[in-house]
């Protein structure tokens, strides 16, 4: 199973922060999230990692790639098996709209699936 590495993705916070001279509330407020979430993101010591919700937000609003960002929190994962098109953001966007319960559901197949398909290479 890769290893999620949350340090990269700290730093790349931290610049869209220090980029957009927003304080953490505003950025938040910026991105539609609530501030203690991307307070746990920074904080070393929790390690909470973003839902695929979160980070197509993020993705969205920063103009970063979705498989960028993805990349960033699992670098030990095969880049060809997170590229991220115009069909597949679509998609996502879909699966952002769901009912919570459904959303998760759909988001722990497509974590189960990438980590099936990384471990068979």
């Amino acid at each position: 199973m890769p290893t999620a590495n949350l340090t990269l993705f700290r730093d790349f916070l931290l610049r869209e922060l220090q980029k957009r001279n927003m304080s953490i509330r505003e950025f938040a407020t910026w991105l539609g999230i609530n501030n203690s979430t991307i307070n746990k993101y920074l904080d070393t010591k929790e390690n909470r990692l973003p839902s695929l919700e979160t980070l197509a937000i993020i993705a969205q609003k920063t103009g970063t790639p979705l498989d960028v960002l993805f990349g960033m929190i699992y670098p030990d994962i095969d880049d060809d098996l997170v590229r991220f098109d115009a069909e597949i953001m679509s998609i996502a966007q879909q699966i952002v709209e769901l009912p919570p319960e459904k959303r998760e559901q759909v988001e722990a197949f497509i974590i189960g699936t990438l980590l099936q398909t990384q471990k068979q290479k």
